[in-house]
């Protein structure tokens, strides 16, 4: 029984669950909750004993981890092989508390791109993308038509104008967001992070 909560992560792993069944014959119940919910569950876990894993957000893992989580060597004969596949830097922030394991990451975030839908549907806005352009002036489903839209908007800003914004801005607060935004785009132009020797190196010049 796994309790998790809902996102796409989880809408793939219970895709997933049936190859898994069929290779170890092992069923797996997911319990998909909401953030708060979990949050309550695991405040008062000694009222739902059947849950045998769980998915938990790194906000709270460090709280919980010595008070109801069981370290990894001590479940079977020891599961803390499973963190020898991450640097150490990734075991010490997504694993370890006080230098025991409780967990191992499961997902990475994922940017999310929020927009004013009043400016994509403003005519005189529309017209003077199409005439600046010649493409029409629609929420960006590529990098390129992404880089295109918020250069329109950074040459058209003014400050002090909300119907002129500035193009785009983006949280790069850490090294670990940096890499997200990153990696997006290097991805996207068909970059490969991991090679066959498993050992994480970046495409040149493509990286560049």
């Amino acid at each position: 029984n796994l309790l998790t909560l809902p996102s796409p992560s989880t809408t793939a792993l219970k895709k997933l669950l049936p190859h898994f069944y069929r290779q170890t014959g092992i069923k797996v119940n997911l319990a998909i909750h909401p953030y708060d919910e979990v949050y309550q569950i695991l405040s008062q876990l000694h009222l739902h004993p059947y849950y045998d894993l769980l998915r938990i957000d790194m906000a709270c893992f460090p709280w919980f981890a010595e008070r109801i989580l069981r370290p990894l060597d001590k479940i079977g004969d020891g599961l803390t092989d499973l963190l020898s596949h991450f640097s150490l830097p990734t075991q010490q922030k997504f694993g370890l508390v006080n230098d025991v394991a409780y967990a191992m990451p499961f997902d990475a975030s994922a940017q999310l791109l929020f927009y004013r839908k009043d400016l994509f549907e403003d005519t005189i806005l529309k017209r003077m993308y199409y005439e600046k352009t010649g493409n029409e002036l629609t929420v960006p489903t590529t990098f390129e038509e992404y880089d295109n839209v918020t250069q329109f908007f950074t040459e058209l800003h003014q400050a002090g104008q909300a119907h002129c914004p500035m193009g785009a801005s983006t949280t790069l607060g850490s090294a670990g967001l940096i890499a997200t935004e990153y990696l997006l785009r290097y991805y996207a132009k068909g970059g490969r992070l991991i090679d066959s020797d498993n050992i994480p190196r970046l495409a040149m010049p493509l990286a560049a």
